[in-house]
């Protein structure tokens, strides 16, 4: 099964700075924030239900079960899973489209033409918070699979860093969210260890003669909460519409 990587939404170096640590971090130290690191943007981007970087992306749509007919149509709205919209670069509606299985699915004939057979509404020309897509002069068909649409959703690095030409851009509250997580999770795993000397993880294994200690770094990046006040300020970033 094929892995989805997504681009960090903050590097190392920036974790590194924020607690205070620049380049006086040990190896075990780095491994453990790394671990910390990783497990509060997975914890993030569950929140939000989106994957915040920026990214190309195919989907295929409805993804409802195949065995219902109670509805002929989906209505004339689209509700991508990916979200803001930036751009879209094709979209095809072939009933016989079963996502793609099918020889010859999603012929030219079946690509529709934005602004003839579809809009998305949007603040600026290349960005949509909603990214929800009308049809035009019908309804989407409820057939599984048989909307092909290949888009460009989610902020850039320089969106996270707030460096924006227009505050519909700022996504700089997601970033610092993180970071406070991080830094949050990472001083309670300290606090944690302070009776043992600071070191990184839970005792795996312990000897008494020529005393030594072995720790268990792998559950530094485990059990990440979010901070009550940051999900309370990245509200408006979620993904809330469920997706057909």
């Amino acid at each position: 099964m094929a892995v989805t990587r997504h681009d960090e939404i903050i590097t190392m170096g920036e974790v590194l700075s924020r607690i205070g640590k620049g380049t006086t971090a040990t190896d075990a130290e780095i491994g453990q924030l790394q671990l910390v690191k990783v497990g509060a943007e997975a914890a993030i981007r569950r929140f939000l239900r989106i994957n915040v970087t920026q990214d190309t992306y195919t989907r295929y749509y409805p993804k409802g079960n195949p065995y219902d007919r109670r509805r002929a149509t989906l209505g004339s709205q689209l509700v991508l899973e990916e979200m803001p919209l930036r751009s879209i670069t094709s979209i095809y509606e072939d009933d016989g489209g079963y996502f793609g299985q099918v020889a010859g699915s999603y012929a030219s004939t079946t690509q529709l033409t934005e602004g003839s057979d579809y809009y998305w509404q949007r603040e600026e020309s290349d960005f949509s918070r909603a990214a929800i897509i009308t049809r035009r002069n019908t309804e989407w068909p409820a057939d599984p699979g048989s909307i092909k649409v290949t888009f460009v959703a989610g902020w850039t690095e320089a969106e996270l860093h707030g460096n924006v030409s227009s505050p519909i851009y700022d996504a700089s509250e997601i970033r610092d969210g993180l970071m406070r997580t991080i830094a949050e999770h990472w001083n309670d795993m300290k606090q944690a260890q302070s009776g043992q000397g600071g070191s990184g993880g839970a005792i795996k294994a312990e000897r008494l003669a020529d005393y030594s200690v072995e720790y268990d770094t792998a559950v530094a990046g485990q059990g990440i909460q979010i901070p009550k006040d940051v999900k309370i300020a990245l509200r408006k970033y979620r993904r809330l519409v469920k997706v057909i």
